[in-house]
């Protein structure tokens, strides 16, 4: 393995076990590197017309084009036309998809014996591709035994759009499936929830049992402190449901608040477009279902339909709520951490950075947003590592410079 990555010029890492022994590509970067070699040493075999899809999509993301909604179809078209193509839940999110045409490719005569030489063995490249803040990942790479197979299972995974379809993949799943069935193991209530994306409208006797654990809750009050929202699907519905959007530069943030709530949702993040301060705006989007225990939330954060900070703030601002209030409506400037609390009155800014103070034992200061409507909460440079310290934990690296990490370094 190391042979093989000096000559790809040194590129990728190399990792061990007691049973396996894997070369990884995942900077960008380097992916564009292993372009440029595989187009100078070609494969031999159909796969080939798999790598050149592969590579029109590293193209568009060297382009940037992956972060418009016209060039993620272009991704997804290409995804169709790749192995098996789209998973459903692919299918539903890009109903406009028209796979591209798989290139045509005559078997290459071997130029000499050791064309192929290291490349007997099994060997796996995950990709992740830069998104921006976020990642837009599409592993594995696949399996090179012979020939250079490209095995893209899953487009967008937990960091992005989270697909996997291969027959190995199911075959897992269905073994998993087995074990829990014969499980007899406590676990903590919350840590087993499975999703419900698809399987249609609950019972009014299901809806109603359904309680929210303590994780899943925190996760909520993130959410609703931030950029989420309460609100009932019509005039008469007596339950209410959880939106919650983010651009796609955020999409693996979005996508991994999606799994820790999927177990309350019918379908899957939804493609958004419209226009935000006066730019077009690309992002995702999902809602839960409705269900009662979310009424209790919208009687907690809702007074005459207008969002307000709760007088039990304190006992809802766990550090799983207060890093999501940072990861959705928090940011960094100054050498100090800003929560955009425009939205609610002086008096619920207050009471909120009061728990800040009292429960976390924060440095803050209130100041006037910059537009001239609302405060913003400011959290003093003094009291940045404290706050590291209590959300870190619930943060994915992408998002790290929300509170002020660059290059997993503290500012």
């Amino acid at each position: 393995m190391l042979g093989i990555q000096h000559s790809l010029g040194g590129i990728g890492t190399v990792s061990s076990n007691q049973s396996t022994c894997a070369f990884r590509v995942r900077k960008f970067k380097e992916v564009v590197e292993l372009v440029k070699f595989f187009d100078k040493y070609p494969l031999i075999s159909r796969k080939r017309g798999d790598y050149l899809l592969f590579k029109q999509i590293v193209s568009i993301m060297e382009l940037k084009e992956h972060l418009t909604l016209e060039g993620l179809q272009k991704i997804i078209n290409t995804k169709a036309t790749l192995n098996f193509g789209l998973s459903k839940e692919l299918q539903l999110m890009f109903p406009k998809t028209i796979p591209v045409p798989r290139f045509l490719v005559e078997t290459i005569k071997i130029p000499h014996s050791q064309w192929i030489a290291g490349f007997r063995n099994n060997f796996t490249v995950n990709r992740s591709f830069s998104f921006k803040r976020g990642e837009l990942c599409i592993p594995p790479f696949g399996t090179l035994s012979h020939a250079f197979r490209i095995n893209t299972d899953a487009l967008l995974k937990k960091t992005s759009i989270k697909h996997f379809s291969s027959k190995s993949t199911n075959n897992n799943l269905s073994l998993a499936a087995n074990e829990i069935k014969q499980a007899t193991s406590l676990v903590v209530w919350g840590t087993n929830l499975t999703s419900t994306v698809g399987i249609g409208r609950f019972t009014k006797q299901v809806r109603d049992m359904i309680k929210l654990p303590a994780f899943q809750k925190s996760v909520m009050v993130g959410l609703i402190l931030s950029d989420g929202w309460l609100r009932f699907p019509s005039k008469t519905s007596k339950s209410a449901l959880i939106g919650f959007k983010q651009s796609l530069a955020h999409s693996d943030y979005i996508f991994l608040v999606f799994s820790f709530l999927s177990h309350y949702c019918n379908n899957t993040p939804q493609l958004k477009k419209g226009i935000r301060a006066g730019k077009e705006f690309h992002g995702l989007e999902f809602v839960t279902r409705s269900l009662p225990c979310f009424t209790e939330l919208y009687d907690i954060f809702y007074i005459n339909g207008v969002k307000v900070i709760p007088n039990n703030i304190y006992e809802l601002l766990t550090p799983v709520a207060f890093a999501h209030l940072i990861l959705g409506d928090g940011g960094f400037k100054s050498k100090g951490i800003y929560l955009c609390t425009d939205s609610y009155t002086i008096q619920d800014v207050v009471r909120l950075m009061n728990v800040l103070i009292i429960r976390y034992e924060l440095k803050c200061t209130l100041h006037k947003a910059s537009n001239g409507k609302g405060y913003r909460i400011y959290i003093s440079r003094s009291s940045v590592r404290k706050v590291v310290d209590i959300v870190l934990p619930y943060i994915i690296p992408s998002m790290y410079y929300k509170v002020g990490i660059v290059n997993n370094e503290r500012t």
